[in-house]
C-alpha cells in the first residue's frame, strides 16, 4: 500500500543494503553497511539485532575497511553464512554478527556481489561472485576461500544476477560486451 514501516538513521552513509527473509529463524534480516566500516543486522521493524566492524580489517588491506556490498551463502549443512565486499578483502560473518574471516582478493572496491550464493560446480557446496571497479572478479566458496578469479578483458562487464538454467549445460553466468 505504499506506507513507510521503518525509518532507521545510521551514523554514516549506508554503502549497500540488502533483505534475506532465510537468515533467521524469526524472521527476515535486513544488513546494512555503512561507510564507517560497520555491518548492521536489523528486524523488518528497524529493531537492530546486533552489528560488526571490520576495523581489523585496515591492518590487512592497509587502506579503508568498508564494505561495499553483501552476499548470503548457503554451507553445506544449511546454514547461511553472510559475505561482503571490502576494500581488497571478502569478509565472511556469521548470521550472529561474528566476524569470521578476511580473504584477500586480487583487486579494489569489491563493489558488486551476487546477492545469493549458488553451487555453481555442482560440488555441493555455494560459491558466490565478487567485482570490482576495474574487472577483475573472484569466487568465492562456502568454505570461506576464493576458488577461481579472473579479470574480464576491457569493454566488457558482468551482470550479476542468477537464475536456476532448465538443465545444468546451459549457462549459468550473465556475461555483457558492449
Amino acid at each position: 500500500d505504499g506506507k513507510l514501516l521503518t525509518k532507521k538513521q545510521f551514523p554514516g552513509f549506508i554503502t549497500s543494503v540488502e533483505c534475506y527473509p532465510d537468515l533467521a529463524a524469526d524472521g527476515p534480516r535486513i544488513l546494512v553497511t555503512t561507510r564507517e566500516a560497520r555491518l548492521y543486522c536489523l528486524k523488518p521493524d528497524g529493531t537492530e539485532v546486533w552489528k560488526t566492524d571490520f576495523l581489523d580489517s585496515q591492518k590487512l588491506n592497509r587502506d579503508l575497511p568498508v564494505a561495499y556490498s553483501i552476499g548470503l551463502l548457503k554451507k553445506p549443512d544449511g546454514s547461511p553464512l553472510i559475505m561482503t565486499g571490502n576494500y581488497n578483502l571478502a569478509t565472511f560473518v556469521s548470521p550472529a554478527g561474528e566476524v569470521l574471516k578476511y580473504e584477500r582478493l586480487p583487486a579494489a572496491y569489491q563493489t558488486m556481489t551476487l546477492p545469493r550464493g549458488v553451487d555453481f560446480n555442482g560440488d555441493g557446496k555455494q560459491e558466490i561472485v565478487s567485482t570490482e571497479v576495474w574487472g577483475t572478479f573472484s569466487v568465492l566458496n562456502a568454505d570461506m576461500v576464493r576458488s577461481a578469479s579472473g579479470r574480464l578483458p576491457r569493454g566488457t562487464g558482468l551482470l550479476l544476477d542468477y537464475w536456476q538454467p532448465p538443465t545444468p549445460e546451459q549457462a549459468k553466468a550473465i556475461v555483457c560486451t558492449d
